[in-house]
């Protein structure tokens, strides 16, 4: 008889409270397979870490329970490595004493003094540590701090490895990096994976399958999403694949519409006088409100998104100065790491409104998956530049013979080098842009057709999200890209490009970032749409 691997079988638990037990998980049922990677997903407070947190038995169901190859689990084990948000590493250990701390509990009396050296360096060099194994945790960066963490839980060589949204508090650059190195780790050990995130794309990306939690009180698991795409993955063409798309369209869809809470004082509602318990607290914070101005807002508490550009600037700053709360506006700002997520999101409505490039609303039109998008002013003009590779610059100054002064020159002189590489049969140049419907490819293209390059034909053009762009440059991955700052200016710093054209030079003063929502939205917001662009 076949022993299933893990089980998690009818798990329920409540916590006490003044009030009474509050019941935090009623049956949650899942049974995973020996090497899967799973990622949970869901709101904040639907329960995802507390079922982590009882798979690695710091919790107790209080009913139902968890089978780990046919043994309960009712305590913790280094066969359920846990990695949490915080690496959580000694300070005054270096990150080769850090591991050997769990290796000697686990191994101690089973492997020689040897084996464990050799151990412990093998993990280090399966996270690209090795380099740094006797830094303390002090001197390394967080990225690294995480990579050590990592390499501690596998080295305990657990049966499930269990991450409590490891690389939430990392920066979107480094969070690619260790995302990608999760992936070949995975495919290397084939170890079973549990992970906590509450990143689509990231899901999306590592998973076999994504387990979608409801909304508490008593969250369950409220749908299982199978994720088909063949491994190893490639980020970079993933990006355009139509079924890696439909997949984040279902997950953002699951947590929107299926989800949230009904709506505050419906028609039935207001006949009968009632107003059902749990949306007491939305009523009271609607209910009549009035800013200082003496404007009733139809809704007082609104999230906006917004991708880490300089043109983001009138957000965080309007955020970070007050200007929103002068007005009586409780706004959240949710970073989102690509304009996929940014158009999904206000979409579906998990956003009220984003920062945007202008395209996404006018491809809203033609889109009957998505309800139709307005904008109600411009963030930002400008601030686009192509910038090349270190070595293509070089290229093509050394086939100019001379310097290039214009935007015309600079792409003649590719053109030059295009001709020249198809002759000695090299492969097309690699150049990303931030999003099909951009400014960015718009510009792009245009400065290649300018000198007689064929966009579709002479080049690829790839989409990559903004932050990405500069680490990709450095990979070899692409010769150029059209972005907004600050990554023209970080490649130029890094000596890893250089900014050969800026947007201004193409099309001055064109329209580059505007604040969109759905219109749906704006109808039945009217004056919260209008506080939000007062001085």
């Amino acid at each position: 008889m076949n022993i299933e691997h893990l089980v998690i079988s009818q798990v329920a638990i409540d916590f006490p409270t003044p009030e009474g037990p509050f019941r935090a998980l009623d049956d949650v049922n899942l049974v995973i397979d020996k090497g899967e990677f799973i990622s949970i997903i869901g709101h904040s407070g639907c329960g995802k870490s507390t079922v982590l947190n009882i798979v690695a038995g710091l919790y107790q169901a209080t009913e139902g329970g968890v089978i780990l190859d046919g043994r309960e689990v009712n305590e913790p084990s280094p066969d359920r490595a846990v990695v949490f948000q915080n690496h959580s590493l000694l300070p005054w250990l270096t990150a080769y004493e850090n591991v050997e701390l769990a290796v000697k509990q686990v191994f101690k009396g089973k492997k020689s003094k040897q084996e464990i050296r050799e151990w412990i360096q093998h993990n280090l060099e399966l996270v690209h540590m090795s380099h740094a194994m006797h830094k303390r945790p002090g001197e390394i960066s967080g990225g690294m701090k995480q990579r050590v963490g990592i390499a501690r839980a596998l080295a305990m060589e657990p049966k499930v490895l269990l991450m409590d949204e490891p690389f939430g508090a990392l920066d979107a650059l480094t969070r690619t990096h260790m995302q990608d190195s999760l992936m070949e780790i995975h495919q290397s050990l084939k170890n079973t994976v549990i992970m906590i995130t509450h990143d689509v794309d990231e899901a999306v990306l590592l998973s076999d399958r994504i387990v979608m939690m409801s909304n508490g009180p008593a969250a369950t698991v409220g749908d299982i999403l199978s994720i088909d795409i063949e491994r190893p993955r490639n980020r970079l063409k993933l990006a355009d694949d139509p079924l890696y798309n439909h997949y984040r369209a279902e997950v953002v869809r699951f947590l929107h519409e299926r989800h949230t809470l009904p709506a505050v004082n419906t028609a039935d509602d207001k006949a009968s006088g009632v107003v059902p318990e749990r949306d007491k607290a939305a009523v009271l914070d609607l209910k009549g409100y009035r800013n200082k101005r003496g404007q009733k807002l139809e809704k007082s508490s609104v999230k906006l998104g917004f991708v880490p550009l300089t043109d983001c600037a009138p957000l965080a700053i309007a955020k970070e100065k007050g200007f929103f709360e002068k007005h009586g506006l409780d706004v959240t700002l949710s970073r989102e790491s690509t304009w996929a997520n940014i158009r999904d999101k206000v979409c579906y409505g998990v956003l009220d409104g984003a920062q945007m490039l202008p395209g996404i609303p006018l491809s809203t039109v033609e889109n009957a998956k998505c309800r139709p998008m307005v904008v109600s002013m411009a963030l930002g003009l400008n601030g686009n530049g192509i910038t090349i590779s270190t070595e293509l610059w070089n290229k093509i100054h050394e086939l100019a013979g001379s310097a290039i002064d214009s935007p015309l020159e600079s792409a003649r002189a590719l053109k030059a080098l295009i001709e020249r590489n198809r002759l000695e049969n090299l492969p097309p140049l690699d150049f990303g842009v931030v999003f099909p419907e951009s400014s960015h490819n718009f510009l792009l293209r245009y400065w290649l057709a300018s000198a007689g390059i064929d966009p579709d034909k002479d080049v690829n053009i790839k989409v990559i999200p903004p932050p990405q762009m500069v680490s990709h440059m450095q990979a070899g991955l692409i010769a150029g890209y059209c972005v907004g700052e600050p990554w023209n200016v970080k490649a130029e710093h890094d000596g890893i490009g250089r900014l050969i054209v800026s947007s201004s030079q193409i099309w001055n003063n064109h329209p580059e970032k505007v604040f969109g929502c759905t219109r749906e939205w704006a109808e039945s917001n009217p004056n919260t749409m209008r506080l939000l662009w007062l001085p």
